[in-house]
């Protein structure tokens, strides 16, 4: 049968009492220290995450439609991306340009979008706000 060890209730509210103490000298230093983030920055912020996690998959699934698997038994090759369109129809060559199209287009498009994004703001990119907005596209980088 365990045991418990009674301990006296004041030393427990006194335990108490030290570590709100410490939480509200913590809470007030947040509070002190927190600056507003607008709805429109946390907007873009949430739409820049979204756009670079999907970008690798993205650009994955847009090499696919270029890609043809030969099938050596029946001497014809498919499309990748959907088995059912044999290479080198008209049907294959028009998902190939559309693949083609939003391969640089997203390809190209997405990053240098990034870029003019971070230039414009090159002289601001240490300042807190930028930084909260879209200090992740560039804060593993080291100034010179």
């Amino acid at each position: 049968m365990a045991t418990h060890i009674a301990r006296p209730t004041r030393v427990v509210e006194e335990e108490l009492q030290a570590l709100q103490g410490k939480y509200r000298v913590i809470y007030d230093h947040i509070a002190e220290h927190r600056t507003h983030i607008p709805a429109n920055e946390l907007y873009i912020v949430t739409v820049l995450v979204v756009i670079f996690l999907f970008y690798p998959n993205l650009m994955t699934q847009i090499s696919l439609m270029m890609k043809c698997t030969d099938i050596d038994s029946i001497g014809r090759s498919f499309l990748q991306a959907d088995m059912t369109i044999e290479c080198g129809t008209k049907q294959y060559l028009r998902w190939k340009s559309l693949a083609q199209m939003f391969f640089f287009l997203y390809g190209l498009g997405i990053p240098l979008c990034g870029s003019i994004l971070l230039y414009s703001k090159r002289h601001h990119l240490m300042e807190k706000k930028t930084l909260a907005t879209y200090g992740f596209l560039y804060s593993g980088y080291i100034v010179k």
